[in-house]
């Protein structure tokens, strides 16, 4: 039996940080994708297997820790592999003692859940909308967004490089195109335009702009962080966090990182918590509900059912009722209206609540949203 809190193995093994498993799994965010192995034993065969155990441990609780809202019991040991529905080998060696690969593992979703409702725990399944992270550096030397070599900038990177949270933060990379077009000074200024036309070249429904601004200008060096959520068209919906730092400006590189990474680490966990505290599910809740749609024809039901089915908001579709124009259907969701909101919105359709009834229907297009 394995004790899930043995989070420590990916030191021992050598693992990579995966990542949500996008291709191999049905409901990718019940897998890890690209989990390299390299380990040791007296045998190559002794290698493979205790590296495939390892691997599944460590992937199971890189799962159950994305999902989560509650915790499990302290005292619960699991077996990952009671669990697991697929391991997909993408690329192997075996050498004399020592066992390579990478490898992608998909866990049930139905048993996982089927955890969660024993336990009677909270959880949330669904991935957001893509949220552009615009971090921002000013210092009496000037206004830094662009710079690749930037400490502040650099930590930033790294950090969604290597997110693995139901939110999905995407970044807008440095070239010199956007650097002329998308200026930091007017970023800092958290100029409503700017941050539109760099939520459409990003294709982001928010942004978040965190702003840290280094102050020499008394005896008491500070560090003043601020990071503010804005919805796609700039206007800024809430503050996240304001936080005044004392540094020294001698600062070692290392500590320098480890006051980057600490606040880095504590917008993003904030980021996500709200994320699944809105698309929480629990066993007392099944999230389901009824939708009205219209349609002209046969081919547009069987399309528009389609689209709906293969949204990811979507567990479970019923029909209820059907006619030659009009369907009335169940819906499971894996969380919130919301979350089936913007499910629907990549394929032109939306969900609207009127006089306490729920519709799908085709989305009105967004007059000149493409231009820049």
């Amino acid at each position: 039996m394995i004790r899930l809190c043995s989070i420590f193995l990916f030191i021992c093994l050598g693992l990579t940080s995966p990542s949500i498993a996008k291709q191999v799994c049905d409901n990718p965010v019940f897998g890890v994708s690209a989990i390299e192995i390299d380990k040791r034993a007296s045998t190559a065969s002794e290698a493979q297997t205790q590296a495939m155990e390892d691997a599944q441990t460590v992937a199971f609780a890189q799962v159950l820790d994305r999902l989560l809202i509650s915790e499990l019991p302290a005292s619960l040991d699991l077996d990952a592999q009671n669990f697991i529905e697929l391991v997909h080998i993408q690329t192997e060696t075996s050498l004399p003692g020592r066992y390579l690969a990478e490898i992608d593992i998909c866990f049930s979703p139905k048993m996982i859940r089927g955890l969660f409702a024993d336990y009677q725990l909270s959880w949330a399944e669904v991935v957001s909308p893509p949220v552009l992270m615009v971090p921002v550096f000013a210092s009496p030397a000037g206004v830094r967004a662009w710079q690749k070599d930037q400490p502040w900038l650099m930590a930033w990177q790294e950090a969604i490089s290597e997110h693995d949270g139901l939110v999905n933060l995407v970044q807008l990379k440095p070239t010199l195109a956007n650097e002329r077009q998308l200026q930091a000074e007017r970023f800092y200024r958290a100029d409503e335009a700017l941050l539109a036309k760099a939520a459409r070249r990003a294709k982001a429904e928010q942004i978040l702009l965190i702003r840290a601004q280094q102050n020499f200008d008394s005896n008491r060096p500070t560090l003043n962080i601020r990071a503010d959520l804005h919805h796609r068209d700039g206007r800024l919906i809430l503050s996240m966090m304001q936080r005044e730092l004392d540094i020294s400006s001698n600062l070692s590189d290392t500590q320098q990182s480890v006051i980057y990474s600490e606040i880095i680490e504590t917008i993003i966990n904030q980021v996500n918590n709200a994320w699944r505290a809105s698309n929480a599910r629990t066993t007392e809740f099944a999230n389901k509900i009824i939708v009205h749609l219209s349609f002209d024809d046969l081919e547009e039901w069987v399309g528009l059912r389609q689209s709906i089915e293969e949204t990811k908001a979507v567990i479970a579709l019923d029909l209820l009722s059907l006619s030659t124009n009009k369907a009335v259907l169940s819906l499971e969701l894996a969380g919130s209206a919301d979350s089936l909101r913007y499910g629907l919105a990549p394929v032109g359709l939306e969900f609207v609540m009127q006089d306490g009834v729920g519709y799908i229907k085709s989305a009105p297009s967004e007059t000149g949203s493409g231009q820049e």
